[in-house]
This record gives C-alpha cells, structure tokens and sequence, in this order.
C-alpha cells in the first residue's frame, strides 16, 4: 500500500506534548509523506469536548472521555464506545479516514472494525505493539 495522500487516524497511549517516542515520529513521517494524520491523545481529566490543533505537519486530536470505567465494562460496551468516538471523529474532521492505526491497545481492547469501517474508515485497521515501516 503506498501511504501517500491518506487520511489517518493514530491512536496513543502518550500525549503529544513531552517526550516524543515512535509514535510521534510515525505520525510526523506519514505527515512529510502527503498524509493528513489526526494523532489522537490519551484522554486526559480536565478535557472539555473535542479540539483539533495543528502542531507542525499533524493534527492533535484531544477529547472528552464520558464514560469512565469502559474498559471493565462488557465488551459490547467497548466495541460501541469506540465506535461512536471513531464516527464522531470522522464527522467532525471532514470525513472517513483510510487508515487506522492504533497504538493503545490497553484503552481500546477490541476494537469493532467491521462496522466502523462500512461507516468512517475505507481501507484498513491497525492494532500493533510494534509495526516496521
């Protein structure tokens, strides 16, 4: 797949601001390479609704976690929580992204890729501890 002029959505565990590890790079090389790359923070207390803000070549994506203890909630729950999030997220940053690519698998356990991918995501799902680019 040549990973040109896509619109990506990346997960992660760590914020944008601090300590920039493989995540960040990854988000800013895709970025160089002609994509628009929405990275997309840990919820963090004190986040009121959704901003988007554009730090260099990606987008920084961070929003309002509303329910709290979804992870030790049915799986079911999970599955339509991020569902929801990933829906709203392409909703409201111009429409579906080609790739998703998700780094924080504690957060998002099991995550329902066939039913968000007929809505919001056209071409492919990513759910990696490590990946080689």
């Amino acid at each position: 797949m040549e990973l040109r002029g896509k619109r990506i959505l990346l997960f992660s565990p760590e914020p944008w601001q601090g300590l920039h590890m493989s995540k960040h790079h990854l988000a800013q090389a895709l970025a160089k390479r002609g994509n628009t790359v929405y990275f997309v923070d840990p919820p963090r207390p004190g986040n009121k609704g959704f901003v988007c803000e554009r730090i260099g070549d990606v987008q920084v994506v961070r929003y309002r976690h509303w329910l709290r203890g979804v992870n030790r909630m049915p799986l079911w729950v999970n599955r339509w929580y991020y569902k929801r999030l990933v829906q709203d997220l392409a909703k409201r940053t111009g429409g579906p992204f080609d790739i998703l690519w998700n780094f924080d698998t504690s957060r998002m356990q099991s995550f329902p890729e066939r039913s968000v991918k007929n809505s919001c995501i056209s071409q492919t799902t990513i759910s990696c501890t490590s990946v080689k680019v």
